[in-house]
């Protein structure tokens, strides 16, 4: 009963750790658009 509980957890924590991964991720991708975005502001 314990090491199942352990393997369940563990596979939590892989779960939750993708999921904060693509977030990271995503968040990244979206900072480098807008700063490109204010760099061809600022060229004008």
């Amino acid at each position: 009963m314990i090491d199942r509980m352990s393997v369940d957890i563990a596979a939590a924590d892989k779960a939750s750790f993708a999921a904060i991964l693509h977030q990271a991720t995503v968040l990244t991708q979206v900072l480098e658009q807008r700063l490109k975005t204010a760099r061809q502001f600022t060229r004008h």
